[in-house]
């Protein structure tokens, strides 16, 4: 399973809900899969691009929403 990030206010409201992955990882399945590039070169692709970002576009995301949250 792929985690997500839920976040929630001192009585139980839902502050924000983050994942399953960073936009750019979504954006890539996307266009490999309208390109029909079959699952394991897929599968390669998307190793290369976590590997490459090294958890940047997450701690961006993340660090966004967190910050809308305390504005």
């Amino acid at each position: 399973s792929i985690p997500v990030f839920v976040a929630f206010d001192e009585i139980g409201n839902q502050l924000f809900k983050w994942g399953p992955r960073p936009q750019g990882a979504i954006d890539l399945i996307k266009q490999v899969k309208e390109a029909g590039i079959d699952k394991s070169a897929l599968y390669e692709k998307l190793h290369l691009w976590y590997g490459r970002n090294r958890g940047v576009e997450i701690d961006k995301e993340l660090t966004k929403l967190i910050s809308d949250v305390s504005n």
